[in-house]
């Protein structure tokens, strides 16, 4: 599009993470679930056709912008931890806003060198 410089946002870099982590849990399994267990890392649970769906969506979203990006790469890459937000969280807007402004400050180096802002120390 003739941009001098570009810089993307990838908010899938943590999707999986979030899948993994919904998976973990503390209860003791019922009976049910022990044979899948015993096959399967200690302490997750059978995974519903919900996760099974999610987690389709995340490697697909990944897989896209993986794809995206190396095609198309950009000069810089910001990527928020956002493994903690589900796919339904939009009343949670102000822990993923804190994610991308601690994602900024990861970058802010880049962003000086780049000459994208003047200061040497993110506010």
């Amino acid at each position: 599009m003739g941009a001098d410089l570009v810089i993307a946002v990838d908010l899938n870099a943590d999707l999986l993470a979030s899948h993994r982590r919904a998976l973990t849990q503390s209860e003791t399994p019922t009976e049910s679930q022990r044979n899948w267990l015993e096959s399967s890392e200690a302490g997750l649970r059978m995974p519903s056709m919900i996760d099974v769906v999610t987690a389709s969506l995340h490697v697909m979203q990944a897989r896209i912008t993986r794809s995206r990006m190396a095609g198309e790469p950009p000069d810089l890459l910001i990527t928020p931890r956002l493994a903690q937000m589900g796919m339904l969280d939009f009343h949670r807007a102000e822990p993923a806003f804190n994610a991308g402004r601690d994602a900024v400050r990861h970058a802010w180096s880049q962003l000086h060198s780049l000459g994208l802002v003047r200061s040497n120390r993110p506010q």
